[in-house]
């Protein structure tokens, strides 16, 4: 070898190493550099992409929130006056209703009713400072702006404000707007005179018993709530939010500096967003403008994203509108820059990191390559006298040079020779073991009361113990040729040999059968075939029926592998389970027996329920037909005395003791009626045919006419009927029909039990998303034995009527039965001596915006 050649060799392996090093290092450096800068700019769209729909989702959210308040006060008002339960030409009492409607929604600033003849009635709410004052123009005022200043409770103090000449909302624009479209409408956004603000007002028409419009209801809110929101938002440092008109003009800004609209000559001058002084929204709403020519044309949420002096900016675009006339355009535009300005500075730092890093890896590269190529040279010296044979040379000079791998390798070579020829040696004595293992494992397995039978990847027998020989009567390997049994076997693992035909020749052979049938056992669901196709499986469904007996048999086939996971050998455990099979059967016997004993137990026990339930019934009925019997014979009675007395007093009655019996007949009748009536509802609720039709309904309206009706009893007993509601517009889920009786009959038995010259109390109030109705007597009171069974059927408590009215005892359970079929709760609350009160609760209505009151 000549060692000038093997330097040069060794000089240029050393170059390509360092080339090698730093190429690979300045491509992967620019590839993850250029790749982290392309995913930092995407995850930046991505985010500022969700930031966007986030934003305007959020904006969207609190517009619907924020605009939902003046046309809800629209529709309340418009139902209470044209209901009549507000007076409109009272004008103290629409003053003080409209002060207590603007006190209770806080973002209003206007809440008026103008009507057709000139007058004009608010509140009003200082956007300012949020001081309430109440506003007034009429004939009283000579139709002059009279503003007043209000107590906490609407009461005027003083005249601060007196414009004297002649004030007519039916001029005014909003007011004309209302009358013209004449339904629920926003008018056009207009600029408070003395604030830095627009305002947006939202009118209803209102319609006499006519249909004739008798004046027009208006809610106004200021739209600087809007801007602070939008200003809110986390829009980046130069990020915009703002909402438009369809032409164009402003709305809401996030920009507090933006100037939305100004008074020149007395007259709003709007602006538009294509003015803007805002470099973003002026951009983004000329660059949609462009786009799509006319802001008209946007039907659906839109983003896009545009370059202005190399500047990439986002805007998204979403129209929002709803059934009163809005038509807007919130847009949000995000910058670019400002998520990428940070990524931008950390990118040049990068950049010169990266430089340096480079020029100490070019140094570290030749060190590390002349350190690797040092110890070769010697190192294939001594590879290539091994190769030649030389096994017995020192390489022990070679162990200065390295102490790792390299070193390892070359302290390696010498003992190379004495391993193989050890490695010769120790095969000879492993396979001498691997003989004398196999003959014990043979011994072993001979000793296993289990059939063994194995066979090699080409189905040839390979071994078969002495257990399967004796279950099997015959000797597996001899008595079926191996090329037989393999010809089977390649058939049902794909590999078909075309000189064997007879498949069935193993279960033939011998006597392999389907358990229980007088079928062969097919060989493709034989447990070997699997075990050949590399599946485990076992069954216990064969049987071997010879002469003398018929053997039923467990089988266990594994397959065995080899490294590349090929199969080498299929392994068939079986037993004899003909033990088990017996104690199976004995099992499922006694298993039957006990199941036809529980089954006799359960059917005496189900005819003792149905008798007790038969004998409850029964009693029942019997109750049922003695108290209908007694109630009915006293009114019977009644009746039947009072015709004798008119029939033998005939000629001698006068007109006014006719009339007293008539009366008493009819009160004996009506007795009998209510009886026959309380029974079928009984009937119909026990038999489950009274179905809840639940609906929104405004309770209190039939609470008041049941205690319309029961004035006259309560008078006639100097009983007085007070009624007191929180909320008389509270709508509750109820059946209108049902909610009726029930009420009835807690009315009829306060009036029924209460002693003369008493009150009575009906309250109406909302408690957790329930509404609450409480009926409460001064009665006698219930005591305890009363309160068990005070909702049961034909029930006689301790209280009597004191008027000597009629109870069938069953109103009550009626009562329990349909507030429970309109999902709601009654119980009593009640002190001997201190009267009863019933409560009844319902489920609230919650969503009322569309309820017609």
């Amino acid at each position: 070898m000549n060692p000038t050649n093997t330097t040069e060799k060794y000089r240029s392996l050393r170059i390509v190493l360092i080339l090698m090093f730093l190429l690979q290092l300045i491509v992967f450096a620019w590839i993850i550099g250029w790749l982290s800068f392309r995913n930092s700019q995407q995850t930046v769209q991505e985010i500022i992409g969700q930031l966007q729909t986030e934003i305007t989702s959020r904006i969207k959210e609190h517009l619907y929130q924020y605009l939902a308040v003046p046309p809800l006060i629209s529709k309340i008002n418009q139902d209470a006056i044209e209901s009549g339960h507000l007076n409109s030409d009272n004008q103290l009492e629409l003053e003080h209703y409209l002060f207590q409607q603007i006190k209770l929604f806080p973002k209003m600033t206007y809440i008026s009713y103008s009507t057709e003849t000139g007058n004009y009635t608010g509140a009003h709410r200082q956007t300012d400072n949020g001081m309430l004052r109440t506003i007034t123009a009429n004939e009283t005022t000579n139709h002059a702006y009279f503003t007043y200043e209000v107590d906490e409770h609407g009461n005027k103090i003083n005249l601060i404000k007196n414009t004297p000449s002649f004030f007519d909302p039916r001029k005014r624009p909003w007011y004309q707007n209302i009358i013209e479209k004449k339904k629920h409408t926003w008018y056009d956004v207009y600029k408070y005179i003395l604030y830095d603000s627009l305002g947006l007002g939202f009118g209803a028409p209102v319609y006499n018993k006519k249909n004739e419009i008798v004046g027009v209801l208006a809610t106004d809110l200021a739209l600087v709530e809007i801007n602070r929101f939008l200003n809110s938002l986390k829009t980046g440092k130069t990020g915009q939010a703002f909402i438009i008109e369809k032409n164009g003009n402003f709305i809401a800004s996030s920009n507090l500096d933006e100037t939305l609209a100004t008074l020149v000559d007395g007259k709003i001058q709007r602006f538009s967003a294509l003015q803007s002084k805002n470099p973003l929204t002026n951009q983004a709403t000329h660059y949609l403008k462009q786009y799509f020519g006319d802001f008209h044309k946007i039907k659906t949420e839109s983003n896009f994203a545009f370059e202005v002096d190399k500047q990439k900016n986002f805007v998204n675009v979403l129209p929002y509108q709803d059934n009163y006339g809005l038509d807007w355009l919130v847009i949000v535009v995000l910058s670019e820059q400002d998520f990428m300005a940070k990524i931008n500075a950390n990118s040049e730092i990068t950049f010169f990191l990266s430089l340096g890093a480079l020029l100490i890896a070019i140094f570290i590269a030749m060190l590390f390559a002349r350190w690797i190529t040092l110890p070769l040279e010697k190192m294939s010296v001594a590879a290539a006298k091994i190769a030649n044979g030389n096994w017995e040379q020192n390489l022990e000079h070679l162990d200065y040079l390295r102490r790792d791998e390299v070193g390892e390798l070359s302290r390696s070579f010498k003992k190379m020779g004495d391993q193989l020829k050890y490695s010769f040696d120790a095969l000879e004595m492993k396979n001498e073991q691997v003989r004398y293992n196999e003959e014990r494992l043979k011994q072993f397995l001979e000793a296993i009361p289990l059939g063994i039978f194995i066979i090699d990847a080409q189905g040839v027998p390979y071994y078969a113990n002495q257990a399967a020989q004796i279950i099997l009567r015959k000797n597996t390997i001899h008595d079926l040729g191996g090329q037989e049994i393999s010809g089977i076997f390649q058939a049902y693992l794909g590999k078909k040999n075309t000189n064997y035909l007879h498949y069935q020749k193993i279960p033939e052979i011998y006597n392999i059968y389907l358990a229980n049938t007088p079928w062969l056992y097919p060989v493709e669901k034989m447990p070997l075939t699997k075990a050949l196709n590399g599946k485990a499986a076992l069954v216990d469904d064969i049987e071997i029926r010879h002469p003398d007996c018929t053997i039923p048999l467990e089988v266990r086939a594994t397959p065995v592998f080899n490294e590349k996971r090929e199969v080498i050998f299929a392994i068939a455990v079986f037993q004899d389970i003909s033990l088990r099979r017996q104690a199976e059967r004995d099992k499922i016997a006694l298993i039957q027996e006990q199941e036809a004993k529980n089954a006799a137990l359960k059917y005496n026990k189900e005819i003792g329920i149905k008798n007790d339930q038969l004998i409850h019934l029964n009693q029942e009925k019997n109750e049922l037909m003695a108290i209908v019997v007694h109630d009915l014979k006293n009114p019977l009675s009644a009746i039947k005395g009072l015709v004798d007395i008119i029939q033998w007093s005939a000629e001698s009655i006068t007109k006014e003791e006719l009339a007293e019996y008539v009366d008493m007949i009819q009160t004996s009748t009506q007795q009998m009626f209510d009886l026959i009536e309380n029974l079928l509802d009984m009937n119909k609720l026990d038999s489950g045919e009274v179905k809840a039709n639940m609906q929104p309904t405004n309770i209190w309206l039939i609470i008041s006419i049941i205690i319309k009706r029961y004035q006259i009893k309560a008078q006639a007993k100097n009983i007085t009927i007070l009624t007191e509601a929180t909320n008389q517009k509270v709508i509750a889920m109820v059946d209108e029909n049902l909610f009726y009786q029930v009420l009835d009959n807690i009315i009829s038995n306060a009036v029924k039990y209460s002693p003369f010259a008493k009150n009575i109390y009906c309250r109406m109030f909302v408690v957790e998303n329930k509404v609450r109705c409480e009926i409460e007597d001064q009665g006698p009171g219930f005591n305890e034995q009363d309160l068990k069974k005070l909702f049961g059927k034909f029930s006689r408590l301790s209280a009597k009527p004191t008027g000597g009215e009629h109870s069938s005892g069953l109103g009550l359970f009626i009562v329990k039965k349909l507030v429970e079929n309109m999902r709601g709760n009654v119980w009593c609350e009640t002190k001997i001596g201190n009267g009863a009160k019933f409560i009844v609760e319902f489920p609230l209505f919650i969503d009322t915006e569309d309820f017609n009151l």
